[in-house]
């Protein structure tokens, strides 16, 4: 029996599926992708939350300073030019805060889109195993036949 492992991600699928199919190979899928893609996972959802930690650029942050004698004049001096430039770059950064919207707002779909890629290749997966399975019952079913001389077998169920 000859046996195909998919290494390659750039492989299309659907072909080999069916040269498989035609030439009864088995096909399983290696889980360096499963693994890449919760890596993937991970470091999107690390992004996600850095971006909605600094959704809206107007937010209060609070203004320190390390040094022991100029430092509350200089605290002084950055809240009130906070104050004083606040309304200058309002609709600047209303522009942002719209943009950061829309961006956590796509990244939230793309989250989504992925899980039900997931699954729906968890699924594919569960299917191709099933195929594999049946193929090789086929496999079996035909080389017992063919030694005990029963002649050929009709898999497709046609009694004609």
């Amino acid at each position: 029996m000859h046996r195909i492992d998919v290494h390659d991600e750039r492989i299309n699928g659907a072909w080999l599926i069916r040269k498989a199919e035609k030439l009864g190979i088995p096909v399983h899928a290696t889980s360096s992708k499963r693994d890449l893609t919760r890596r993937r996972k991970q470091e999107l959802a690390s992004a996600v939350a850095e971006l909605d930690r600094f959704f809206d650029p107007l937010a209060p942050s609070s203004i320190t300073s390390h040094r022991k004698i100029l430092g509350p004049g200089i605290i002084f001096t950055k809240k009130a030019l906070r104050k004083v430039l606040k309304p200058l770059f309002s609709a600047v950064i209303n522009t942002q805060r719209i943009f950061n919207s829309k961006l956590s707002e796509w990244i939230h779909l793309q989250q989504k889109w992925d899980q039900q890629t997931e699954k729906r290749l968890s699924m594919l997966e569960k299917m191709a195993r099933d195929l594999n399975h049946r193929i090789t019952e086929i496999e079996k079913t035909q080389r017992l036949s063919e030694k005990s001389g029963a002649g050929r077998i009709d898999v497709g169920g046609d009694q004609s």
